[in-house]
């Protein structure tokens, strides 16, 4: 089946369906001028909701990849004529053809692994004007190449194998591929992307996610991992980055192969606050902290709310941030969920530095202006 614009490769698409046991499937469609927004529109046209349904989908370097519920054989092939129809009455042209996306597979995920949290400084104008602040990337171009580049490098240890999370689309790419180049593009358009790096004997690799909101986790991963090991590898992640982009970072527990800041509070509670108050109040992380953690890197207005750290080991890491280290850090990461008493004496220590649903009834958001 071809349409004047719009060929159908019919043999890889009936693939992906055998592949996928005749349930849900991935499609692509390779084209150089249909936008997401033409190719949502145009599947709204064509969904019939008793049978084939594509959802909305994800640009990738080759065109835009889509999920689609196929119903009958004759419904699917009526649906594929109306999206064809559809895509070639707005000028759209290229090919739809079927794909798959590429996992890693299971990872065990019983115990909480140390991960590295971090948050980027934001450009809080471009925030502050954009209806969707929450759902997009707005820190800085320099910033932005910076940070691509440590995440790249940083996960290139993990392993052979190589997975680029494009939007949320995961893509085996080859080794060779500038990686960076594609983290940066995946960003600018779809806000969000990944770099998984990894082998599969033993099962162990590296995995660096930056998110809306300037956010980032880096976690290594594998059950044979060392716990000292593991922690040396997410140090090395919040300290050799570039420190001068930095609101916070911190290493926590969190589920093995974690992909977002929605985890922060999964094993591991916060002492005042939900997730979904770190998130819209994005902007009071360069002063105040979710919790303490065994290490972390702070800014001085930081530790200007701090009761008393004198226990604690502080190295000054430049423009205004400093490695703020527990003296011991067994307690903290030796087993899945850190010693409570010590956990409980580092929230005393850090004080007012730990952000409280006062602080940010008292600090609204500038495009929430308080009342």
């Amino acid at each position: 089946m071809s349409g004047i614009g719009v060929n159908v490769d019919s043999r890889s698409i009936r693939k992906a369906m055998r592949d996928a046991e005749f349930s849900h499937f991935w499609m692509q469609f390779r084209t150089d001028n249909c936008t997401i927004d033409d190719l949502g529109q145009v599947l709204n046209m064509a969904n019939d909701p008793d049978g084939t349904f594509g959802a909305r989908g994800w640009r990738v370097p080759t065109g835009i990849v889509f999920e689609v519920e196929p119903g009958t054989a004759d419904n699917f092939d009526e649906w594929m004529s109306r999206l064809v129809t559809g895509l070639e009455s707005r000028g759209a042209t290229g090919t739809l053809e079927g794909t798959k996306a590429t996992y890693v597979g299971d990872w065990p995920t019983d115990d909480p692994t140390p991960a590295a949290f971090m948050a980027w400084a934001e450009d809080l104008d471009a925030v502050t004007t954009d209806q969707d602040r929450t759902a997009h990337w707005h820190v800085p171009t320099d910033a932005t190449q910076a940070i691509v580049d440590h995440a790249a490098s940083w996960t290139e240890a993990g392993g052979e194998e190589l997975i680029i999370d494009w939007g949320g689309f995961p893509l085996a790419m080859s080794t060779e591929t500038d990686v960076a180049s594609m983290m940066r593009s995946s960003l600018v358009q779809n806000h969000h992307t990944a770099s998984i790096r990894y082998q599969s004997d033993p099962k162990r690799g590296r995995i660096a996610t930056l998110s809306p909101g300037g956010d980032a986790v880096m976690q290594e991963i594998g059950a044979q991992v060392p716990w000292q090991q593991r922690l040396d590898a997410v140090r090395g992640a919040i300290t050799n980055l570039p420190i001068q982009f930095l609101d916070l970072a911190f290493i926590r527990p969190a589920p093995r192969y974690v992909r977002t800041w929605t985890a922060i509070d999964v094993r591991h509670h916060l002492p005042d606050l939900h997730e979904r108050n770190i998130r819209y109040n994005r902007h009071l992380l360069s002063r105040y902290t979710p919790d303490a953690h065994g290490i972390q890197i702070l800014t001085d207005q930081h530790l200007t709310r701090a009761r008393d750290l004198s226990t604690w080991n502080i190295q000054g890491l430049g423009h205004g941030r400093y490695l703020v280290e527990a003296d011991d850090t067994t307690p903290w990461y030796s087993t899945p969920l850190p010693d409570q008493d010590v956990v409980d004496q580092a929230r005393h220590d850090f004080g007012d530095m730990i952000l409280t649903k006062e602080v940010i009834a008292a600090n609204p958001p500038p495009w929430r202006p308080a009342v």
